[in-house]
C-alpha cells in the first residue's frame, strides 16, 4: 500500500508539475504577446476581486477569497483559451499565408510556362498557315506565267510563219522581176552618168599615180598643165547634169 500511495503521490506530483510547467509556459506566452480581449479580461477580473470583497457572518473574508480565487481562476483559464485560441488562429493563418504565397511564386512560373506554350503553339499554326497560302501563290503564279509564256510563244511562233511566208513571196518576186528591173537600171541615165563617173575617176587616179612616179624617176621634168586642175575660166559654163559626153572636136561658131 506504501509503494502504491508512494507511485500515486509520485505521479501526482509529476503531473502537477508538469502541468505547473505548461502553465508557466502558457503565462510566459501570454506575457509574450498577450492579445487585446485576453487584457481586458484579465482586468475586469482583478477589479472585480478587489472590488467585491463581503464578510460572513463571523466578518471572516476567507471563504470569500476563496470563492474570488476561484472565479479569478476561471477568468484566467478562459483567457488562457481565447489566447491559445487567438495564436492557434494566428499560426494557422500565417501558415495558410505562407502557404498561398508558396502556391503564387509556384503557380506563376508555370503559367508563364502555359502562356508562353500557347504562344508557341500560335505561332507555329500561323506559320504553317503562311506557308501554305504561300504555296497556293507561288503555284497559282507560276501556271499564270506559263499560261503567258506559251501564248507569247503561239503568238511568235505565228508571227514567225507569217514573216516567212513574207520572204518566200519576196523571193518569188525578185525571181520573176530581178532581170527586169536590172535591164532598165542599165538603160537609165543614172547608171550611164555614173559609169562615167567611176571611169573618170579611175582615169583620175591612175594619171595622179603616174605622175608621182614620173616625178620620182626625173627631178628636173616641168610639167605646165594638170589636167585635172579646175580652171577659173570655166568656171561659169553651164553644164546639163545629164549631158551626153563628146569626145569630138568641138565645131568653131
Amino acid at each position: 500500500m506504501k509503494s502504491s500511495g508512494g507511485a500515486g503521490s509520485v505521479s501526482t506530483a509529476s503531473l502537477v508539475a508538469s502541468t505547473s510547467a505548461v502553465g508557466d509556459a502558457i503565462v510566459t506566452v501570454v506575457e509574450k504577446r498577450p492579445s487585446s480581449s485576453a487584457k481586458a479580461g484579465l482586468r475586469k477580473c482583478l477589479r472585480k476581486a478587489t472590488a467585491e470583497q463581503p464578510a460572513d457572518a463571523f466578518g471572516s473574508t476567507g471563504v470569500v477569497r476563496a470563492h474570488e480565487s476561484g472565479r479569478q481562476v476561471s477568468c484566467l483559464g478562459k483567457d488562457l483559451c481565447q489566447t491559445s485560441l487567438f495564436f492557434t488562429s494566428y499560426f494557422f493563418s500565417s501558415i495558410t499565408f505562407v502557404y498561398l504565397q508558396g502556391l503564387h511564386f509556384v503557380s506563376a512560373p508555370i503559367n508563364r510556362v502555359h502562356d508562353a506554350g500557347r504562344l508557341v503553339r500560335s505561332q507555329h499554326e500561323k506559320i504553317l498557315a503562311l506557308l501554305v497560302a504561300n504555296k497556293e501563290l507561288k503555284a497559282s503564279i507560276g501556271q499564270e506565267l506559263a499560261a503567258a509564256a506559251e501564248q507569247r510563244a503561239k503568238g511568235l511562233e505565228v508571227k514567225i510563219e507569217r514573216m516567212r511566208t513574207e520572204l518566200e513571196s519576196l523571193r518569188t518576186e525578185l525571181k520573176a522581176e530581178g532581170p527586169k528591173t536590172v535591164a532598165a537600171y542599165k538603160a537609165s541615165l543614172g547608171f550611164e552618168s555614173g559609169l562615167e563617173k567611176n571611169g573618170r575617176v579611175s582615169y583620175e587616179f591612175g594619171y595622179r599615180v603616174t605622175f608621182e612616179q614620173l616625178r620620182g624617176k626625173h627631178l628636173d621634168i616641168m610639167i605646165e598643165l594638170d589636167p585635172f586642175v579646175e580652171c577659173p575660166e570655166y568656171a561659169n559654163i553651164e553644164m546639163h547634169l545629164d549631158q551626153l559626153f563628146d569626145d569630138g572636136t568641138p565645131t568653131e561658131k
